[in-house]
């Protein structure tokens, strides 16, 4: 059973992810205000405050180098985590 978790507490070190606290622009980030979030490239973050769509997006890099961008092992990681499994007729009837 033990194959089917994943250890989350390590992957933005596995991915070279880091917590920034400012914008691309320098601007302080409040995650908790962010409405709308969205992800143009693996990286790199685009997010609004409100749901309006007049809002400029504003962006923020979480990549420690920019050269681990394009890492296949990064690929790998996130290929692996994404991969569907199929839910078992018991766990369907229980949502």
């Amino acid at each position: 059973m033990e194959d089917k978790f994943v250890n989350l507490k390590g992957l933005p070190q596995k991915l070279n992810l880091v917590d920034r606290k400012k914008s691309a622009k320098g601007e302080k980030i409040t995650l908790r205000n962010v409405r709308w979030i969205r992800v143009v490239e693996f990286g790199k973050t685009k997010y609004r405050y409100s749901l309006d769509e007049k809002e400029e997006w504003k962006e923020v890099d979480i990549m420690k180098h920019k050269t681990t961008r394009n890492n296949k092992h990064n690929e790998t990681i996130l290929i692996n985590l994404t991969k569907s499994r199929p839910i078992t007729t018991k766990k369907f009837d229980s949502i």
